[in-house]
């Protein structure tokens, strides 16, 4: 909540987003950990109707490094939009610009969103962390090692990207208070 209300009173695009992302980045570990705990969980519950050979414990390897790769800056955004978000009521919030880009890259007409299968949907969303996570990088990289990227929203855009930030950010506080306690933050 602190990051958010900081967040609001900011009136510099840029610095504004940081701060928005600043929530994708405090809550997304705790979900990546919700994420492996409960597909764990399902591997364990098999254990007495399967065999013990290497391929279940191969399975076991590939949870734990699925889990390793969820934590990595790239995928921050990801697992957020994968796990907590219906992107649906929100998609209308983006910059035209980034609509079009998402709709383009998925390969779906954005009237036709609510349509969109859940494999679609993912992809959307994958999509739209890729673009976030660009953004962040522009910003927090400008001076430094920053090489450019298409699918980092800029200047006139970021005032519209950050009214979605701004949704996003306030449905992982609700989703984060309707969590069990052990998994809230």
């Amino acid at each position: 909540m602190t990051y958010y209300s900081n967040a609001i009173c900011i009136n510099d695009p840029d610095i504004q987003f940081h701060h928005l992302y600043k929530i994708i980045e405090h809550f997304s570990p705790v979900v990546s950990k919700k994420m492996a705990y409960e597909r764990l969980n399902q591997k364990l519950d098999t254990l007495s109707v399967v065999s013990r050979d290497y391929h279940y414990l191969d399975s076991l390897l590939e949870l734990a490094k699925k889990y390793e790769i969820s934590l990595k800056d790239k995928e921050l955004c990801k697992t957020i939009l994968l796990e907590c978000i219906d992107i649906e009521p929100l998609f209308g919030l983006l910059p035209e610009t980034v609509q079009k880009g998402v709709s383009k890259r998925c390969s779906f007409n954005i009237e036709d969103l609510e349509k969109c299968s859940s494999d679609d949907l993912s992809k959307i969303k994958a999509d739209l962390g890729e673009i976030i996570y660009a953004t962040r990088n522009r910003i927090v990289h400008a001076k430094s090692n920053w090489g450019g990227s298409e699918k980092a929203c800029l200047g006139k855009d970021m005032v519209k990207l950050n009214e979605f930030m701004k949704a996003l950010a306030q449905c992982l506080i609700v989703w984060n208070g309707r969590q069990p306690k052990e998994f809230r933050v």
